[in-house]
């Protein structure tokens, strides 16, 4: 299987089962200064239905200093109205 690079952040995205894709940002390389982080790290799970994305802030002793503390974001997949014909 290939692997999907996206250069934003250095997110590394690899196809897992039942044609989603998973990733998240390398080690310490996303630098932040939000609320008193020092680096950044985001995992990405893509599927059909819709996306899951954790983001977090830590400092430099590895204490979380933003973003959701137990799991990410979850955002499903809408419906195109626009092509959806009335019923």
């Amino acid at each position: 299987m290939r692997s999907l690079v996206a250069f934003s952040q250095a997110m590394l995205l690899s196809p897992v089962a039942d044609g989603a894709f998973a990733g998240s940002t390398l080690s310490r390389m996303c630098g932040s200064s939000l609320r008193g982080a020092t680096w950044a790290s985001s995992e990405v799970v893509i599927t059909a239905d819709g996306m899951v994305s954790w983001d977090r802030g830590w400092d430099d002793t590895g204490a979380q200093v933003w973003g959701a503390e137990k799991a990410g974001y979850r955002f499903d997949r809408g419906i195109d109205t626009a092509s959806t014909p009335p019923e």
